[in-house]
């Protein structure tokens, strides 16, 4: 890799000095021809000063340099580096009376893997540009010093000899002069939210590998719509892999980044969550893999990938976040595995090429909205049995009567028996069941509530018979039962009268009889 050196100002003053210096005190032998370089080393201090910007020839240089007592005979042994820190190298020379003096080199770096060829205008050094705060683990958090702050903004990797491992919180806040921002491998956690204060910056380069990206700590929003993201040297597109060793996909990881078609894992993944946003606005992604280990996703995960048409969640993730598909309008069909146990809010709202769910049977809970507005979804297919199905929360965000409800592989319609251990019919949990004709309960039945909604839409229900135990109905529970005749109750006409009614709990249904045990209530 070629690599040039820069003197700043001040190194070629102290150059000049030592120069100097060593001319004064004869330390430099007199050239028997101007012409000719005469002493090695001489050339090489003349080299040094040459690709500094000195404009002086050989023979010029060497002539401002001698003096009345060159005859000295002491010249330069060695130029050598002897130390590195961060961008400033340190050079000793070593001259033949065993005398040594020293100065400094400035790199620059170029590109965003690093390297180091001419020196960039626009990388800062360490005090000129940041503030840096040691940390309790020895290393250093950095921050803007100013608001004006270059174009293109290099973090350092070190400062005075430490990792600089954080970038605080708000600490480019407001610089909108930012472009581009280079960002060491040794950064572990990134506080801010958004480089340049409104997301001005276009461009951010990070030096590690994808690896080091996931693992980053990210309390909000680095990227915008309008940036873009490069590892490694190489823009962020197409399709992406994920290492093995990756435990976890940190939140925003990979937001906004439009141009990722696909997401695949290594074989042998460890993978166990994917974190919020981690994937948000990605609106190139066609497809996702998730592997076996992953346990988790988090809120907003996959939210706004408009062109996703196929995502697997595999056996393992118990729980899918709020927003985590919201938005995906290429999906037509998804499957949550019988290992989650909770759908969060929002899941899949507006998913309007959604055609059909698969929920598995250990589902407990369901979010406000999270199937809402998903115009497409005409068929839901439980796996687990009525049981089951009748103790899910939240079955109002799922159920329409637009949709076709399966439980166990079965259609929901004519004769329905609820199982004798089912104790409550959860919010909605048969609405708009249009094929629904009758519902009776297993002999011994514990029922003792009918939730709102249950059996709202069921237009073709003629009769149900209720057992003596249940004590509460509530509201809108037989709503729009047009064809019903009858209920029966196993209790009493006392009974019947004790139980709790919310309103309208049989407002628009057919004219009916219920049958008591000791009579008929008209």
């Amino acid at each position: 890799m070629k690599r040039r050196v820069t003197l700043c100002l001040s190194v070629l003053c102290a150059l000049a000095v030592v120069v100097f210096a060593c001319t004064a005190c004869g330390l430099f032998a007199k050239s028997s021809t101007s012409t000719e370089k005469s002493d090695d080393r001489t050339a090489d201090v003349y080299t040094v000063y040459a690709e500094s910007g000195g404009k002086l020839s050989y023979d010029e240089w060497l002539a401002s340099i001698k003096g009345e007592k060159g005859d000295a005979g002491v010249g330069i042994r060695s130029i050598e580096k002897t130390k590195t820190e961060g961008l400033v190298d340190t050079y000793t020379i070593t001259l033949t009376n065993g005398e040594t003096t020293t100065f400094t080199v400035t790199n620059g770096r170029d590109g965003a893997d690093g390297s180091t060829t001419t020196a960039d205008p626009d990388a800062p050094t360490p005090d000129e540009y940041f503030r840096f705060k040691l940390l309790e683990d020895d290393t250093y958090e950095v921050t803007a010093r100013y608001l004006d702050m270059p174009p293109r903004t290099v973090i350092p990797a070190t400062y005075q000899g430490k990792a600089v491992t954080a970038i605080g919180r708000e600490s480019f806040e407001g610089c909108q002069s930012i472009d581009e921002i280079v960002i060491p491998d040794s950064v572990v956690t990134i506080g801010m939210r958004r480089f340049g204060g409104k997301g001005i910056a276009t461009s951010i380069y990070y030096q590690g590998d994808v690896a080091g990206w996931c693992s980053i700590s990210r309390p909000e929003s680095v990227m915008t719509s309008s940036c873009t993201l490069y590892i490694g040297g190489e823009k962020v597109e197409g399709d992406l892999v994920i290492p093995k060793g990756v435990t976890s996909i940190e939140s925003y990881a990979f937001e906004y980044c439009s141009g990722l078609t696909s997401v695949t894992f290594a074989e042998g993944s460890q993978l166990t969550s994917i974190g919020n946003r981690a994937f948000y606005g990605c609106s190139g992604l066609t497809s996702v893999t998730i592997p076996s280990s992953v346990t988790s996703i988090g809120s907003v995960a996959f939210s706004g990938c408009t062109g996703l048409t196929t995502i697997v969640i595999p056996e393992g993730v118990t729980s899918i976040g709020s927003s985590a598909f919201s938005g995906c309008s290429g999906l037509t069909s998804i499957t949550i595995p019988s290992s989650v146990t909770s759908i969060g809010t929002s899941a899949f709202e507006y998913c309007r090429g959604l055609t059909s769910v698969t929920i598995g049977s250990g589902v407990t809970s369901i979010g406000s909205y999270a199937f809402e507005d998903c115009s497409g979804l005409t068929d839901i297919y439980y796996m687990g049995d009525v049981a089951g199905w009748c103790a899910i929360s939240g079955l109002n965000n799922l159920l329409s009567s637009s949709r076709t409800l399966y439980i166990g592989g079965e259609k929901v319609e004519g004769d329905l028996v609820i199982p004798e251990g089912v104790t409550s019919i959860g919010y909605s949990a048969f609405r708009g069941c249009t094929g629904l004709t009758s519902v009776t309960f297993a002999e011994g039945s514990q029922l003792t509530s009918i939730g709102w909604d249950a059996f709202n839409g069921c237009t073709a229900l003629t009769s149900i018979t209720l057992p003596e135990s249940v004590t509460r109905i509530e509201s809108y529970a037989f709503y729009n039962c047009s064809s019903f005749t009858s209920i029966t109750y196993e209790g009493s006409k006392a009974q019947w009268a004790a139980i709790s009614k919310g309103y309208d709990w049989n407002s628009n249904t057919g004219d009916y009889t219920i049958h008591c045990a000791d009579g008929d209530i008209e």
